[in-house]
């Protein structure tokens, strides 16, 4: 029933705008299958794009010690409980090390529970921080990002790993899989399958110090062909300048 009523308001809501855009293949199917919409009031943009200029390549480093990273809000759909449930299968490994940086919303309805992190902090499955507005060099002390999300529009925690030329690592899923090539500069795992995702982790500590690397610069090298902000602001603007009356 929510999402028929869902589907309703966005119809009444597109029968007023000029044009649409979608973010991912997926729901640009999605919603043209429910709704009917003219193909020239339609288009795909990868989100909002990503500041190449602020976001730069960070180098690996070369430690011992491989470190994962995830980037979230505290709630369930992100996919917390099965990244806490993987960190804890490696805990008693002081060679691989989990962080999870992000708000904790008790508030939210998706919520993990507060006690439910207090644990994972108090057994040494995770490095926990709130969010910080100091994520490039939270990025840099890391060596994969990680996102087991159930769904995404187009991921911002995954373009910004990618940007910094980290390798990646998230659920086959809409929003996730557009900035993951799988087996190039990341991993791809079955979304809510956390034996999976733990598979992955294997795979990528297998990996030398040059495989990695090489993940990373096709990180950067994806994010500079299709998420450039520059190039997603200039088809912002070439649409808005087509709705403006010309005087």
């Amino acid at each position: 029933k929510a999402a028929r009523l869902a589907f309703l308001l966005y119809k009444l809501a597109f029968r007023f705008a000029s044009h649409i855009f979608f973010q991912n293949e997926q729901d640009l199917t999605l919603f043209t299958s429910k709704i009917r919409l003219p193909k020239h009031k339609i288009g795909l943009l990868p989100g909002s794009g990503i500041d190449l200029n602020a976001f730069k390549p960070l180098p690996l480093q070369r430690n011992g010690v491989t470190k994962f990273l995830m980037i979230s809000r505290l709630i369930i759909e992100k996919g917390v409980r099965e990244y806490a449930e993987v960190a804890s299968y490696f805990a008693d490994d002081p060679k691989v090390k989990f962080s999870l940086v992000g708000r904790f919303d008790k508030e939210h309805a998706r919520s993990i529970e507060e006690d439910e992190l207090q644990l994972w902090i108090k057994k040494g499955w995770i490095n926990y921080q709130t969010h910080s507005n100091e994520i490039s060099n939270i990025i840099s002390k890391h060596d994969c990002v990680v996102l087991p999300s159930y769904r995404e529009g187009t991921s911002r925690t995954l373009l910004e790993g990618a940007a910094h030329g980290r390798p990646l690592i998230a659920s086959a899923v809409p929003g996730c899989k557009e900035v993951v090539d799988h087996n190039s500069n990341g991993f791809l795992f079955e979304v809510k399958n956390s034996h999976d995702l733990q598979e992955k982790i294997k795979d990528f500590l297998v990996l030398d110090y040059e495989a990695r690397e090489q993940m990373g610069l096709n990180s950067r090298k994806l994010v500079e062909e299709r998420y450039d902000e520059n190039k997603v602001v200039s088809e912002y603007e070439q649409l808005i300048q087509q709705f403006i009356p010309s005087s």
